[in-house]
């Protein structure tokens, strides 16, 4: 019930056309490797969720761009990696800001648990920048791959894990509904959701959704 009424909403009201990156009800996590992550979340692993003050300050920030610059590679994405091995995720806030964020978006999904008896929380891998048309100035940005999570306190006040709902990975329901009635593509073909031997197969997915929109002007 919660989709339906979320599909019949094709206005730029709702986040799942027009997601807005600053956003308080959402917390951004720094994932190198969407695919594998998405393998080991549907293998019923938790992460625990860190500030960005645990992996970056200002001194170690330049030492990231020294590290870069010599190496060719990035060490903030390499240290992203490194916690995703240990069951961490890194966000892009500071401890305070993850903190009231995650406590809000906690109380949240367990009002709505209780309420409709489904999770309203997601992790989303992949977003499509599109615009309303060719001549359009504004971009909008929709998330396309929708991984249902809840979030677990494990230590008072603001420690939190995320954790797989154990309920089905999605492709944006209500974006591939306005990409067939604005605009008539379907990145699907009308197929089944493609799958991997651990789960969705995400880097399928957004191969689908690049090769139908790589001619739409200004979008990415």
């Amino acid at each position: 019930e919660y989709w339906k009424w979320n599909l019949l909403d094709l206005s730029m009201g709702n986040k799942m056309l027009n997601f807005k990156a600053g956003g308080s009800s959402l917390v951004s996590v720094v994932i190198p490797d969407a695919a594998n992550f998405e393998d080991v979340l549907a293998g019923q692993s938790n992460f625990k969720l860190t500030p960005l003050a645990d992996h970056m300050d200002n001194g170690s920030q330049r030492s990231a761009e020294v590290y870069n610059a010599r190496s060719h590679g990035n060490l903030f994405q390499e240290t992203a990696a490194q916690y995703i091995a240990g069951k961490k995720l890194m966000t892009g806030l500071v401890k305070t800001e993850m903190e009231k964020r995650l406590l809000k978006m906690y109380r949240e999904s367990r009002n709505a648990m209780r309420e409709g008896g489904a999770s309203t929380l997601f992790l989303t891998l992949g977003h499509l920048r599109w615009k309303q048309s060719e001549t359009a100035e504004a971009s909008h940005l929709a998330p396309i791959i929708m991984i249902p999570v809840v979030l677990n306190r494990v230590r008072r006040p603001a420690v939190f894990e995320v954790a797989s709902a154990e309920e089905e990975t999605i492709v944006n329901p209500t974006l591939l509904q306005l990409l067939q009635d604005n605009f008539g593509i379907d990145p699907l073909n009308g197929q089944p959701i493609p799958m991997d031997e651990s789960g969705v197969d995400v880097s399928r997915i957004w191969q689908m959704f690049r090769h139908v929109t790589q001619a739409m002007k200004g979008w990415e």
